[in-house]
């Protein structure tokens, strides 16, 4: 047994040569089949993925060229890495729309009053154009511009300003809403009897009212727009009067063109303004005429600015002791080379309209104190000019710091200066007013209430507002000579200021006998043509060397 199993050869075991080349063939096949199946299904799997993400990405192509055109919101995806895109894509979605009508409504409307703005104005006026041409309507355009605003701004603080705003714009809407026109908020063309409330700038605002019927409809509105305003504002426990000036245009008698209305309900908003303020005017042809004469003029007054053409003149005050002079009313005077002589009264209201005056008062309390300064060097230390204010320049928060540094720059004291204010003046903000004059008083300024008896007049005033010298009118110098009773006024009003210790000046003295009736009545001082006309400035030198008094001022001393 052991020889048979011996009898085996080992190399009986061991793979032929052909049986190797199978096996190779075998693996090799099976290697090029595994491959094959492996390259098969990449392929395939990649045909589907591509035909997946194209698909995808062909929906997010659609997407977001709908979302360009605003189209509906993107459907529910599943949360895989397109569904991500996706939502990403639908959130910058909405934050586009957040900030589109973000930008809208900061191009389009008021960000202070939420009201529509000039550009929103602009697009109604065209629609309201186009609209009324096709329906044969007429339709209003109201600008309105609320009186003294820029003083209360100015001495309140821009906050209480843009309350005051605020505060006026709801009135104004109310009082819309309250007539027979309904007031849209939304932007789109008007129908009859829809109104249209914007904003143009600062205290500005124009309503645009639809299907009125002609000038008797419009003057209703704005009626109800100035009952709405003439109430007080109340802020802080404070109470603020405003009121308004609206001027109004009416198509298409007015105007055919959108900026031709606004421009012309501008002008007659002007003419409200200029003929006593809280009332309304409607557009004339002669207004056109008016306010390219008021352009004129504006221009007119930078350019003497610029060329130092306005120079002042002076009015001597003199003591009823001995006729001598004590000083002098800066009275300014404009000779323009384009324009010849030229009345303050001409241009006086057209500066104060176009802030002007406040650069005009600059002028003249700088080149009075020089006056003042040189007759002090040259022997009139106690000479006082009197210099007028106006009611911007009172409201305006420099004024004060302006005087001051006037003051010091050209070495004078402030018993050298007096400042003049009206009735009128003091009267638009009462307590305003009464803060300002005594702010002015540390300086040593006499404060000088001028033009008393064409105002209110009541003399309770005398006693309440900080003055130094009462200034009356020369209308009551005038009728007093021929009107017992309002003799026994005057005598009444010097009595009462000599009581106070108040100085007394008597405007307007023209003859011997005005003269002789306010000395009667213990008149401090005078001014008028008896004594002088207002003088240039080297005659007023020499009329102070021959005529100064020897009382000096008596003011000086209060």
């Amino acid at each position: 047994m052991f020889w048979y199993l011996n009898s085996y050869r080992a190399d009986s075991f061991l793979p032929t040569a052909n049986t190797l080349d199978n096996i190779v063939e075998f693996s090799l096949f099976s290697s090029v089949a595994t491959f094959c199946v492996v390259l098969i299904t990449l392929l395939v799997v990649r045909i589907n993925v591509n035909r997946l993400f194209l698909k995808k990405m062909t929906e997010v192509k659609d997407f977001v060229q709908d979302m360009a055109e605003n189209s509906s919101e993107l459907e529910q995806q599943d949360l895989d890495e397109i569904g991500v895109i996706y939502h990403s894509l639908e959130n910058m979605k909405q934050n586009l729309d957040i900030t589109h009508k973000s930008m809208q409504k900061l191009a389009y409307f008021d960000k202070l009053t939420g009201l529509p703005n000039r550009a929103s104005l602009q697009q109604e006026l065209v629609a309201s154009l186009s609209s009324a041409k096709r329906k044969n309507e007429s339709f209003a355009v109201i600008f309105i511009d609320l009186d003294n605003f820029k003083e209360v701004n100015d001495t309140l603080g821009h906050k209480v300003g843009d309350l005051l705003l605020i505060e006026a714009s709801k009135r104004i809407k109310k009082q819309l809403r309250g007539s027979d026109y309904i007031v849209r908020e939304q932007l789109g063309e008007l129908e009859s009897g829809e109104s249209i409330l914007a904003r143009l700038a600062g205290d500005e605002f124009t309503v645009l009212v639809n299907g009125i019927e002609g000038p008797n409809g419009a003057s209703k509105v704005a009626q109800r727009i100035l009952d709405g305003l003439s109430n007080p504002f109340v802020f802080d426990q404070r109470e603020v009067q405003l009121g308004a000036s609206l001027g109004i245009a009416i198509y298409p008698q007015d105007g055919q063109e959108a900026e031709e209305l606004l421009k012309h309900a501008d002008m007659a908003m002007f003419e409200a303004k200029n003929g006593g303020k809280n009332s309304f005017e409607f557009f004339t042809k002669e207004m056109s005429a008016l306010a390219f004469q008021r352009l004129t003029m504006e221009s007119s007054i930078r350019k003497a600015l610029d060329h130092q053409e306005f120079i002042l003149h002076f009015h001597p005050r003199v003591s009823l002791e001995d006729e001598g002079i004590v000083g002098f009313e800066a009275l300014i005077r404009w000779n323009s080379p384009e324009l010849g002589f030229v009345v303050p009264s001409q241009f006086i209201p057209i500066a104060e309209e176009s802030m002007l005056i406040c650069e005009i008062g600059y002028w003249v309390i700088d080149n009075a104190c020089q006056h003042i300064k040189y007759w002090k060097e040259n022997g009139y230390p106690d000479i006082r000019i009197s210099i007028n204010l106006s009611s911007m320049q009172i409201y305006r928060g420099d004024t004060y710091n302006m005087l001051k540094t006037l003051i010091t720059l050209h070495d004078i004291e402030g018993k050298n200066i007096e400042i003049e204010v009206t009735e009128s003046h003091i009267l638009e903000d009462e307590d305003r007013s009464i803060e300002f004059l005594n702010k002015l008083r540390t300086l040593g300024v006499t404060i000088a209430l001028d033009d008393f008896g064409t105002g209110y007049s009541s003399l309770k005033y005398l006693q309440k507002l900080p003055i130094d010298v009462l200034k009356i009118d020369r209308s009551f110098i005038i009728d007093m000579e021929t009107n017992d009773s309002t003799k026994q006024v005057l005598k009444s009003i010097f009595e009462i200021a000599n009581n106070l210790h108040i100085i007394t000046v008597a405007s307007g003295i023209e003859n011997r006998k005005q003269l002789d009736m306010v000395k009667e009545f213990k008149c401090n001082f005078v001014q008028g043509y008896y004594f002088s006309k207002p003088l240039p400035e080297s005659e007023a030198f020499t009329y102070l060397t021959t005529n100064y008094s020897a009382d000096k001022f008596v003011a000086s001393s209060i």
